[in-house]
């Protein structure tokens, strides 16, 4: 237990075995806000140590770790350490004992291996993804969430491992936002799915196919409100992740699929088919821009797109005033 105050683990301990555990006591609050890279490595390491003896609840595992995570991120801002604070080991091992226990309280583990910014931590995380991917939007979320910082040269590390395996469907539309987020920041390229364009296009189509018989009969996809839902909204996501990846990759293959994608009556998705489309040079796409920016709710996107593929002044310039944006806004 070297290197760690024997208070903050004892004090930790004493909390997580407690049954009626409430929230992170003072002490060991205090204890974390304090604790150096070397001292929080030595924490977790006793925690994974003895894990199955401590029999902590669900809640408690989810607040410890997010107060881990929070001192570690501090810790990687102020010394911006060349290798890993906490090694990748101990975190891997903590998220596969708690992903049973908590999704939340593993995330943050893998949130962990993200904000430290070394070959090494990025390489199991990218293998954990592969391997045991979180489920949760939440989850996925969180883990994902310090990649969004991560430099050129580790991000094209992170995603040629993910290359290596399947990727999950609860974590493709987050990771393809983060490749397309990245591409179009000129952080990587090309754009790191394009050897799976294909695929991608492929995927497109289904969805396009799902979302077209949910507009038709919305009953087939589940039997409540909020069953339908919850399946509208991830092909909703993942496809307007698609639309954006094919045009960033330049895919002119996919172009029919996204004119059905342009043919569904959701206009997030139209917004995304149609700027996809203009990228690759089709003038229907862009003429779906232009139109689009009439249209309230769909009218900040057209308008971020045209801009940013160069045809801004073919929109009416009423579309463009600041009132008429601030309009949209309040509509979106």
């Amino acid at each position: 237990m070297s290197g760690s105050p024997p208070d903050l683990i004892s004090a930790t301990h004493r909390w997580l075995g407690n049954s009626s555990a409430g929230d992170v006591p003072a002490a060991v609050l205090a204890g974390l806000r304090q604790a150096s890279g070397e001292e929080l490595e030595t924490l977790l390491n006793v925690i994974s140590a003895n894990f199955d003896q401590l029999q902590a609840q669900p809640l408690s595992l989810r607040q410890l770790m997010q107060q881990c995570a929070t001192q570690l991120i501090a810790i990687t801002r102020a010394d911006s350490p060349e290798l890993a604070t906490v090694a990748p080991e101990i975190l891997v091992r903590l998220s596969q004992m708690m992903s049973e226990a908590d999704a939340i309280a593993a995330a943050h583990c893998l949130q962990m291996l993200a904000v430290q910014h070394d070959e090494e931590s990025i390489d199991a995380l990218a293998a954990e993804l592969v391997e045991h991917p979180p489920e949760q939007p939440q989850a996925v979320a969180i883990a994902l969430s310090p990649l969004w910082q991560l430099e050129g040269s580790l991000l094209a590390l992170f995603f040629d491992r993910l290359d290596a395996g399947f990727v999950h469907p609860a974590t493709m539309a987050a990771l393809i936002d983060l490749a397309n987020y990245a591409t179009r920041q000129g952080r990587i390229t090309p754009h790191p799915f394009t050897d799976r364009a294909e695929e991608l296009s492929r995927l497109l189509g289904n969805l396009t196919e799902r979302l077209g018989s949910m507009e038709e009969d919305p009953k087939k996809f589940g039997s409540d409100v909020e069953s339908i839902q919850r399946v509208l909204n991830e092909s909703i996501s993942l496809t307007v992740s698609l639309c954006d990846a094919l045009g960033l990759m330049g895919a002119s293959a996919a172009i029919d699929r996204l004119n059905r994608a342009l043919a569904l009556s959701h206009r997030r998705v139209q917004t995304e088919a149609a700027a996809a489309l203009a990228r690759l040079g089709d003038t229907g796409g862009r003429e779906k821009i232009i139109a689009l920016a009439e249209d309230r709710v769909a009218r900040l996107r057209a308008v971020a797109y045209a801009e940013e593929l160069g045809f801004l002044d073919a929109i009416s310039e009423e579309y463009r005033l600041p009132t008429a944006l601030a309009e949209a806004e309040l509509a979106s």
